[in-house]
């Protein structure tokens, strides 16, 4: 998939110029693509790990306090 976004690489340029909101907005598309809820103006409150893994991680969304548990 090519949208041109990004100036093609050269190899003595320090960095590559972009167009940021669509490169943001096609970025996005692509994580919902795959099943990602995004959660915007959103923090991580909480986290806790059992055994080495995430036992749970508690969102903060606008006034509503969630707890993600894997399954």
């Amino acid at each position: 998939m090519a949208h041109d976004l990004i100036d093609s690489y050269q190899s003595n340029a320090d960095r590559r110029p972009f167009d940021l909101e669509w490169c943001a907005f096609f970025l996005q598309e692509m994580v919902v693509g795959a099943g990602v809820e995004v959660l915007l103006h959103a923090r991580v409150v909480d986290a806790a790990a059992r055994d080495g893994r995430i036992g749970h991680v508690d969102v903060l969304c606008s006034s509503d306090l969630v707890r993600y548990e894997p399954s």
